[in-house]
């Protein structure tokens, strides 16, 4: 109340509480300063702390000092700051907690790729536009099933419109917090659905070469001639009637009915 510092967003309460949360944000100093605040028991120095409460607010592009990040390392281990310069990344309990998050997904996932290989299933990932103090951000999700029941319960939900290795889907709910929903899906057939396919494949062939033979060309000709070999014998027909109607006295309305034909 003297110095209208507020304790939870400085010095160790606030370090401990942007820990506790999604991280935050803190001074970095030099060699003095830090000798400053190392003898500063009673916290008479200023050592404000800015505190993240969702991933928006967390700086865009870091400076990482401590080179590439290598297989199992994280942005989090290798002394992030601003590019300025001036302030600490600190990564609190929400962060770490999601990148755990991703990388047992990524572990199972690896697993159920080589599976779906030979037993085949569909992977699902979801990417979650949502509202954040400083702008949207995306939230990830992937899950992954094997098996035939998991093709095609995957190709059922995607239905019709979509080809055999998958497609996508997407709402915008527009409500709470999240703005738009999008699903992709991986469609994997797999060794035994091949297998399932060919058997199809070669019973569908041998109906086929199980059915008679089709009429060849040259029964098709004598078909063809036989036809016009009747309708010229009907036309003749119809010919010799026309002429005997005129002199057959009173032609009653059967024979005209026949000359008609």
């Amino acid at each position: 109340m003297i110095d209208g510092r507020d304790p939870n967003q400085h010095g160790y309460l606030g370090r401990s509480y942007a820990r506790r949360g999604e991280g935050g944000a803190t001074i970095r100093r030099g060699p003095g300063g830090t000798l400053l605040h190392a003898i500063d028991v009673l916290g008479i120095l200023p050592d404000p702390v800015q505190r993240y409460f969702d991933p928006s607010q967390f700086p865009a592009v870091v400076d990482s000092r401590g080179g590439a990040l290598a297989p199992g390392e994280s942005v989090s281990s290798k002394d992030p700051r601003t590019l300025d310069g001036r302030l600490n990344i600190v990564f609190g309990s929400g962060a770490l907690l999601r990148e755990v998050r991703w990388a047992a997904e990524d572990r199972e996932a690896a697993r159920a790729d080589a599976l779906a290989a030979f037993r085949g299933g569909a992977r699902r990932e979801t990417l979650e536009s949502v509202r954040g103090r400083a702008g949207n951000y995306d939230e990830a999700w992937a899950r992954t099933e094997t098996g035939r029941a998991a093709y095609l319960a995957a190709l059922a939900e995607l239905g019709l419109g979509h080809g055999a290795d998958g497609g996508s889907l997407s709402a915008d709910p527009r409500r709470g917090a999240v703005d738009r929903v999008v699903m992709a899906v991986l469609l994997e057939l797999g060794a035994e659905g091949q297998d399932a396919r060919l058997r199809v494949y070669e019973e569908e062939l041998r109906r086929l070469a199980a059915k008679p033979a089709a009429a060849s060309d040259d029964g098709v000709a004598a078909a063809e001639a036989a036809l016009q070999a009747a309708l010229a014998a009907r036309r003749a027909a119809r010919e010799a009637v026309l002429a005997a109607a005129p002199v057959i006295p009173g032609a009653s309305e059967t024979a005209a009915r026949l000359a008609s034909l």
